[in-house]
């Protein structure tokens, strides 16, 4: 199967890159992607909607992806969605191409407007009080999401950034300066640990063209650019990049099904945080020896499932996660053992070395992605998310 590419403008730079991606790939972005109370079953059928609305065209030698000219057809909201979903799809590979692993939507970290009654287990057991994003401007929105990342070149380098992901029709090759609304929303949020504000590195803002209603095919061509405004020496301690994992992994066990795990996540955050403050911890977050083992045992019966795809590499398909359907083919969601071992350690189970643990995941993932290579029907990323097509 030959590549697919992009056009895309990297951060500083007015020359189109060729980045290749698969459809898969950007599926399993929309699947894996944490939208917290939206049911799971959304996103899956958001990944089938890109295989009926991306279509590879050929441009001279090589073949890009184009917006499906029928789109344009879809009712005004339908549209929108189409929009923010390609979005989506493509703001995260840009992310993880800019070197962040780790990512979670801004609103877990938001306080709670609501009861605890009525609010899902992921928010009552991540009391935010202690580790928030807050915007300066009340008028603007916040961006879309936290991302975290350790440094290439040191093992104590750890930092976090924010991101705002847009999808419209918007001509952006010639815009070396994005839109003023968008760039104000980009850099409307402060991040918050222990009462402490900390500087973030980059405040992203990736854009992505969806132009259905051109008639020309290439003017219907996916292009992606990036901005950002950075202070590239921000560093944070190792405690607050380990919120932002924590809460990046619970968000995939959601996704996945993996309830247990997603649980025993949030009752040792809660656990964690109160021992940080030395007080009391809240009503929704104790649980019993009894039932925390109880869990435990749920959680290791939803990673049962192993499979040796890479030589001596183990990866795990739970079996209660259904296939997704991309067009005519299925993907299976697993994760490498580092990952699994690294949400073991983030749960309170493991007594490994923390920063270790993370810095694992990363390469691990890094050297079977080259083994992996001109194998199409492997996607592996960065933070140990594994799609296998069917």
């Amino acid at each position: 199967m030959s590549d697919t590419y992009f056009e895309y403008y990297a951060i500083g730079t007015s020359t189109a890159q060729q980045v290749p991606v698969s459809l898969d790939e950007l599926a399993l972005n929309i699947v894996t992607d944490w939208m917290p109370g939206t049911p799971s079953p959304l996103a899956r059928g958001f990944s089938d909607l890109l295989a009926k609305t991306l279509t590879p065209i050929t441009f001279g030698s090589d073949d890009y992806w184009t917006v499906d000219p029928y789109v344009e057809g879809f009712d005004n909201q339908w549209r929108a969605t189409t929009s923010w979903v390609l979005g989506v799809a493509f703001c995260r590979k840009v992310v993880e191409m800019e070197g962040y692993p780790w990512w979670a939507p801004v609103s877990a970290f938001k306080k709670p407007k609501l009861s605890v009654a009525h609010i899902n287990h992921w928010q009552s057991k991540l009391p935010v009080s202690n580790c928030e994003v807050t915007r300066p401007n009340a008028n603007t929105l916040f961006p879309d999401y936290v991302l975290a990342t350790i440094s290439s070149s040191s093992s104590s380098g750890y930092a976090i950034s924010f991101a705002e992901s847009k999808g419209s029709p918007l001509a952006i090759r010639q815009r070396n300066a994005p839109p003023t609304d968008w760039q104000a929303q980009s850099k409307n949020a402060e991040f918050i640990h222990l009462a402490t504000k900390y500087s973030v590195k980059q405040h992203l803002l990736i854009a992505t063209r969806v132009n259905p209603r051109a008639v020309k095919a290439e003017n219907r061509k996916i292009i992606v650019r990036a901005w950002n405004s950075k202070l590239p020496d921000s560093q944070v301690p190792f405690e607050t990049l380990r919120h932002v994992v924590l809460i990046h992994y619970l968000g995939i066990c959601v996704q996945l099904g993996m309830t247990a795990n997603a649980h025993l996540l949030g009752y040792n955050e809660s656990s964690e945080r109160m021992n940080e403050t030395g007080g009391a911890e809240p009503t929704t977050g104790q649980i019993s020896l009894q039932e925390r083992q109880r869990l435990i045992n749920f959680s290791r019966g939803e990673l049962s499932t192993q499979s040796n795809l890479l030589g001596n590499a183990a990866f795990f398909f739970p079996e209660q996660t259904p296939p997704f359907a991309v067009g005519d083919r299925v993907v299976q969601i697993g994760l490498t053992e580092g990952a699994i071992d690294l949400i073991n350690w983030l749960q309170g189970l493991r007594e490994d070395s923390g920063p270790e643990l993370i810095s694992r995941v990363r390469m691990e993932a890094h050297r079977l992605k080259e083994v992996a290579s001109g194998r199409p029907n492997l996607i592996i990323r960065s933070d140990g998310v594994v799609g296998a097509i069917l």
